[in-house]
């Protein structure tokens, strides 16, 4: 998935996987071909007649097509305020582009929103900076990316944790098992890719704890939700004192990356075993039988939970919506929306709202109340567009964590409130 582009006012000719031309603006290089990437980067070009660079995004998203996820590398533009094209055929609705904003980096790791965004109403949305990069190479995304990579390697940092251990169903490595693998729309083989599950809790505790099951990147391109899931985790194994009042009362059985393939290949939305369907349609087993990657966490979350759990939150990301905010979507028939922990939630993120959920469709929360028991279950949607810096979902995570302490956690007795003092009680309601 590399192309190499250079853009004229003249005759051109496709040669290899670029549109080439001669050249006036100088050689653009364009390369999706690394973890999480996506872009067609033999159908992209330079038009010889704007100058702009003309990207052509993936249509891999089942039932018509269409892009939804762009992450790409662009070099030989430093000094150059290049402008960016790609069509608004967007999975979803081109509307849901409307206020969207594409971001860059030069390291993979701080990114910036690019200045100029929006639809051209000529069947295009185009982006670009008012200065010319600073730098020869840039990274451009649709959203924060969030690597099959960087899951496997947040997860190893985990290993030797105290607060850390495997799962039943993990061995030494928390890795519970592999992906089926496959080959991508692009006709890249995608090997098979170590899945994981982690047990969050302190072992020294023998107190009876409540229960609670997390995970994410169901979807292949919801990065946020991974974002969100990682700044929790890595509050719970803090030493922050709340923290460690929690890991007393709670255990966390964490499974972060439930569509390796899909993200690692740069899918828009499904798996690459079968990549024609929603993946978080198919969590029962009369229908995840034949897809090995959901069969996996499914059969895993069952074993080391013992199939029963009180709390489930499986973190997603969605394109623009009329809540036009982060919001969560509860069975209201439970009463979920009036959860202590839900309310607490709240009072620390205001800005998030509930959504009944209805229905049953197979999704990982309905697998979460046939098969585990869950007396609380949430599918968690952080919304693309919104325009939040990554520290957003730093804090984001840590709420979570914070407001599961502000629930489980006891309070001391006004007895034992006068013998620790202030300074040792130590439950501090916001960060």
């Amino acid at each position: 998935m590399r192309g190499t582009l250079k853009a004229a006012v003249g005759a051109t000719a496709l040669l290899g996987a670029g549109f080439v031309t001669d050249s006036v603006f100088g050689e653009v290089k364009l390369d999706a071909n690394f973890d999480h990437g996506s872009l067609d980067t033999g159908r992209s070009f330079v038009s010889s007649v704007s100058g702009d660079v003309i990207l052509t995004g993936r249509d891999n998203f089942y039932g018509g097509g269409d892009w939804r996820w762009l992450y790409f590398k662009a070099s030989g533009v430093q000094s150059d305020a290049t402008k960016f094209w790609i069509s608004d055929d967007f999975a979803g609705g081109s509307s849901r582009l409307n206020n969207h904003q594409m971001i860059y980096s030069y390291d993979q790791q701080n990114w910036t929103y690019f200045d100029n965004n929006g639809r051209d109403f000529e069947g295009g949305y185009r982006f670009s900076n008012n200065q010319g990069f600073t730098q020869d190479e840039v990274y451009v995304a649709y959203a924060y990316p969030y690597s099959y990579g960087r899951s496997a390697a947040h997860t190893a940092s985990l290993i030797g944790n105290q607060y850390v251990s495997s799962t039943q169903s993990a061995n030494s490595n928390l890795v519970i098992g592999q992906s089926p693998g496959g080959v991508d729309d692009m006709g890249r083989v995608v090997t098979p890719k170590n899945m994981f599950g982690y047990k969050i809790t302190d072992t020294s505790s023998n107190q009876s704890k409540t229960k609670i099951a997390l995970t994410s990147g169901q979807h292949a391109n919801e990065v946020l939700g991974n974002h969100t899931l990682e700044a929790m985790v890595d509050m719970l194994v803090s030493e922050d004192p709340r923290m460690r009042e929690l890991r007393k009362h709670a255990e966390f059985y964490v499974y972060p990356m439930l569509n390796p393939d899909g993200r690692y290949a740069g899918n828009n939305r499904s798996t690459i075993e079968n990549s024609e369907q929603d993946p978080n349609r198919l969590w029962h087993p009369d229908l995840y039988d034949t897809h090995k990657d959901i069969k996996t966490t499914a059969e895993a979350m069952m074993r080391d939970t013992e199939a029963d759990v009180d709390y489930f939150i499986d973190f997603h990301s969605t394109i623009p919506t009329s809540a036009q905010t982060d919001f969560a979507y509860l069975p209201y028939e439970k009463n979920n929306q009036n959860d202590p922990f839900f309310l607490s939630l709240l009072d620390m993120e205001p800005q998030l709202i509930p959504i009944q959920s209805t229905g049953t469709a197979w999704h990982t929360t309905n697998f979460a109340e046939a098969y585990m028991d869950a007396e609380f279950d949430m599918t968690f949607e952080t919304m693309f567009s919104l325009g939040h810096p990554l520290e957003y979902y730093k804090d984001l995570g840590e709420s979570f964590a914070l407001a599961f302490a502000e629930t489980l956690v006891p309070i001391p007795e006004p007895s034992s409130i006068l013998l620790l003092g202030l300074s040792g009680l130590m439950i501090i309601r916001r960060r």
